[in-house]
């Protein structure tokens, strides 16, 4: 058993553990929350451990600003869903985080229902649970992990945010079981995922008609049947020292919104380590991708370009053993373009290429004078808290 899997199996016994403990004190009989103190200025409610846990167990509206104390446990009954009409703030910490899960299966939705909304959600363990920002939202997340082994519908995600806004994600460990997707955001003005993990999702994350946006120091482990990273619509993107490994489909993949005909553009892939991918990157739809010092090991397509106008260019790349070609194109797209890359052998589309038979022995400054090529594999994470 890995270590990623061990920790789930960890998470999951203290869940069932907490909610046996929460069967015993007899508060499941009714919904609670902590009432607002009075004279407390900031008209906030606060929930606190010593009151929990927090029983949900039909719809319920929180209709005022939140605060969440470290270490309060809050259980979600399959059918309720939980929302909240104000700021909240999860405030967990890493001694005492803050626990969400189901009674039985899964939780009902945590919905952050009100616009222009503040969500602050640091130090918390969701386990099948599913977060949805309704409205135009401000929303951070910090050290976050979510755990999920729930059976979902392919359009449902971890966490789904439609309506605008900004979105920094900072340290989120998500391992599911390839039901369903993980990070879905439409129409966000920020979208920033930084030093997180991804294990078995498909779609880890999926991002439509975003003005910004930032990958970096992420890893992408494992999934059966689709993307890591899927971008639909987006202006500027930049996909940064991650790993990926063992993608079904693409490991970053760029097209257009179908509903809004935008095309993708601006997608900056660099320092990314993409190994036992079926594909590394794909450009479609018109979207145009440029790579810089990338390296690419064990996969079947190193590039992949559909429909007229998409277009990749690539410099200071590392191909180490590509089982089919280094590049496939289709349906009237510009053949990626390869500036200064080595190729243990496989033929590389462009100038200023090196190719090698015996790569891992090759020189690369005598190929062409640079010696600062590929991933730098310390730049990534390797472990998560």
């Amino acid at each position: 058993m890995g270590p990623a899997r061990l920790q789930v199996c960890l998470f999951f016994l203290l869940t069932n553990l907490l909610l046996v403990v929460a069967g015993c004190s007899g508060e499941q009989s009714k919904t609670h929350y902590a009432e607002v103190e009075t004279g407390d200025s900031t008209n906030q409610g606060i929930w606190k451990m010593k009151d929990g846990p927090f029983v949900i167990n039909k719809d319920t509206t929180i209709a005022t600003d939140v605060i969440i104390e470290a270490g309060t446990l809050i259980l979600i009954d399959d059918s309720a869903e939980l929302f909240f009409e104000g700021d909240v703030h999860f405030a967990g910490t890493s001694e005492k985080r803050i626990k969400v899960a189901p009674i039985n299966n899964h939780c009902g939705y945590i919905t952050f229902d009100r616009d222009k909304a503040h969500v602050n959600i640091e130090e918390t363990i969701f386990v099948n649970s599913k977060l949805k920002f309704n409205q135009f939202v401000y929303a951070t997340l910090n050290a976050v992990r979510i755990l999920n082994t729930a059976k979902l519908q392919s359009n449902e995600s971890l966490i789904c945010a439609y309506r605008g806004g900004n979105l920094t994600a900072k340290e989120i460990k998500m391992i599911s079981n390839d039901w369903g997707e993980g990070i879905v955001v439409s129409k966000m003005d920020t979208v920033i995922i930084t030093d997180s993990y991804f294990e078995n999702i498909n779609d880890a994350v999926e991002i439509e008609m975003c003005s910004y946006g930032q990958i970096r120091n992420c890893q992408f482990l494992h999934n059966k049947t689709d993307d890591a990273i899927d971008l639909n619509g987006c202006d500027t993107v930049y996909i940064e020292n991650n790993r990926f490994t063992g993608v079904a489909d693409n490991a970053i993949e760029a097209g257009w919104n179908l509903y809004y005909k935008r095309k993708t553009h601006k997608v900056y892939v660099t320092n990314n380590l993409f190994e036992t991918c079926k594909i590394g990157i794909q450009a479609k739809e018109g979207a145009h991708i440029e790579g810089d010092h990338n390296t690419y090991r064990n996969c079947n397509y190193i590039t992949c370009s559909l429909h007229e106008g998409s277009f990749q260019q690539h410099k200071y790349s590392i191909v180490d053993s590509v089982l089919l070609r280094t590049d496939s194109l289709e349906q009237h797209a510009i053949r990626t373009r390869w500036e200064y890359s080595a190729t243990n052998g496989n033929k590389l589309f462009g100038t200023k290429n090196c190719v090698q038979p015996n790569f891992k022995a090759a020189d690369t400054i005598s190929c062409f004078g640079e010696s600062s090529l590929g991933y730098h594999e310390n730049s990534i994470r390797k472990s998560m808290k």
